[in-house]
């Protein structure tokens, strides 16, 4: 859902790079979030989001939904 923004946007933005890293990240993949918030932290090594995203993808911190819903389907 997120590419069409990318490739209508201009790709050379943090702050895009960095909203598709973190809409990645949310709905569970790590992969291309990483991809997109090493893209960002390249043209603005001290972008605020990105630096806190990406220690939340190399830490392997899922989004608290996915937390929460691994911890119910222990419970049960």
């Amino acid at each position: 859902p997120a590419e069409p923004l990318f490739r209508s946007s201009e790709p050379s933005k943090p702050g895009t790079l960095t909203l598709l890293a973190f809409l990645a990240w949310w709905t569970g993949d790590g992969t291309r979030a990483n991809t997109r918030v090493k893209q960002a932290l390249a043209i603005s090594p001290d972008y605020p989001l990105a630096v806190t995203l990406a220690e939340a993808v190399e830490n392997h911190l899922q989004p608290g939904w996915i937390r929460s819903r691994h911890r119910f389907s222990k419970a049960a």
